[in-house]
Parts: structure tokens; sequence; C-alpha cells
């Protein structure tokens, strides 16, 4: 890499003192193109720092050539500096590096300065140049049309039932094994691998209770995954379901009650998956 063309990237901490003109087409980039660093020892620089200067012709303008005393040289923002003749001094913590990316690899921006962008890849803060990236498409359920985000609020509503039902039921077999917290005979485990409630309680709090909290947040959130979990949980109490009828040869109206309420968070589910898909393919946004 020519040093003139191209200089080392930075990473600054940005906060309520940043002075950067850069403003970010999206909060989310792909990388279109390969962009690999040199090798150069990066440049440490804290606010307060002294350097010297010198303007230097390079493909993008507002950055500076500048060395600090007994260290490195590197390019550094003209705005991140108040310069004065050939010296300047830093307005903010600099640390001189370079993403390397692949093209496919997603960034979340940070902010865009003279021809590069500040961005974060896989928990790595650096730059890469505008030229390698383009600004990506919202991902999946963030960019529901409203119709969509009712469709995820009411199945967050349908899991945080089933939840916390599920935490309460599960906290009693726990507590009380015998199932008398809850009126239930230890008759019924009779021809089943239990002889106690206390396997069936855990399974209850964990996958139906806990799990399904999890997954009441990640459709309210909407998360990009949130249809296919709420499709795993529903099979998963619909098959619960069917092996308690089955164990306890017995059938009782809340068996009936959430068998259907977990084909609906199946259903609810598969409908959220093929418009978490159709939003992201089509990029739509709120």
């Amino acid at each position: 890499m020519h040093q003139d063309r191209l200089r080392p990237a930075a990473y600054a901490h940005t906060g309520a003192d940043s002075d950067s003109h850069g403003v970010l087409m999206s909060d989310l980039y792909r990388a279109v193109i390969a962009h690999k660093p040199d090798l150069a020892e990066p440049l440490v620089l804290n606010k307060g720092d002294s350097l010297c200067f010198e303007r230097r012709q390079t493909e993008w303008d507002g950055w500076l050539w500048c060395s600090k005393p007994g260290g490195p040289s590197g390019w550094v923002p003209e705005s991140w500096v108040r310069a004065h003749d050939d010296t300047c001094v830093m307005k903010r913590d600099y640390n001189s590096f370079e993403l390397t990316v692949q093209p496919g690899v997603l960034l979340d921006g940070i902010l865009a300065e003279s021809g590069w962008l500040l961005a974060i890849s896989s928990g790595t803060s650096g730059w890469v140049p505008l030229s390698c990236v383009e600004p990506a498409k919202p991902d999946g359920l963030k960019s529901l049309p409203k119709k969509s985000r009712d469709l995820a609020r009411g199945l967050g509503f349908l899991q945080a039932f089933i939840g916390l039902g599920a935490v309460g039921g599960g906290m009693a077999l726990i507590l009380e094994p015998s199932g008398a917290n809850l009126g239930i005979p230890l008759e019924l485990l009779e021809g089943s691998p239990f002889s106690t409630y206390l396997v069936p309680g855990i399974v209850l709090l964990t996958v139906n209770g806990v799990c399904s909290l999890v997954g009441a947040a990640a459709s309210f959130k909407r998360y990009r995954y949130a249809g296919e979990l709420a499709m795993a949980l529903g099979g998963f109490l619909v098959v619960w379901i069917m092996l308690q009828v089955y164990l306890f040869a017995a059938f009782h109206w809340l068996h009936a009650l959430y068998l259907g309420l977990g084909l609906l968070e199946c259903a609810l589910g598969w409908l959220l998956r093929k418009a978490s898909a159709k939003a992201e393919a089509s990029g739509q946004s709120f």
C-alpha cells in the first residue's frame, strides 16, 4: 500500500466532544471490495499530544501527515487536531488502525470522515475506505411494515403468557415435586420414567418458561430470527403436551388450551418468518 495514497486508519473514542463532520448514510454497511491495510506500526495518540505535521498530497482531502516525536508517523484527520504553524495538538484519543475486510462482511458504522468510514467489525474498531463499502439493507424484522410489526408484538404477548405460566408451574413442581402445590396426584406418573414431578418441573421452567420469555423479548425487539425461534418453541410445546397425554393416559382441558397455544405460536412464527424474509429482500423500512 502506498502511504501517500492511503493513510493508516484511526480508532477514536467518540463522545460528547466529537467534532467530526462525518454523516453516516446508514448504521449498517457491507464490504463490497476487499481491503487489507499495510503493516505499518500504528500511531497511538492521546488527547493533548503535540505533533509535527505536513500537508502531503493524498487522494482524500482533510488529512494531515503527522509525526510523534520519537515515534511513528501517519495520517490524522485534520478536524481532530488544533493546528498552528507546523505543529498540532490532538483533540481526542487516536489509535492508527485499519480494518481488514472481505466482500460481504457487515460493519457497524460509527462515523464517516473525508472518504473513510470508522466502523466496528467482529468487535474490532477501525477504518475502511468508503469506496470499499455500501449501506446494507436493514435486517429482517427491523424493517417490517406496521402490519407485520403488530404481528410480532402479538406473538410476543402470546409467548410472554406461555412463559410466565410455565415459570410459575415449573417453580411449583420444583419446590414440591409431589405435585401437591398444583393438586396433581403422583399416581399420574405411574408407568412413566419419573417418580416425582421434579424433572418435568425443571423442563417446564427452563424450556417452556425461560426460553418462551426469551422468545417474547426477541419478538418485541423484532429480532431477525424471532420467527424461527417461535416456531421451535411452539413445536416443543406441542410435543410436550402430546407426551403428557400419552404418558398420563389422560386429557385435561388445559392440555387442549396449551396444545392450541403451541400450534398458534408455530403459525405466527411462520408468518413472521415470511414477513422477515420479504422485508429483507425488498429493503423495506419503517
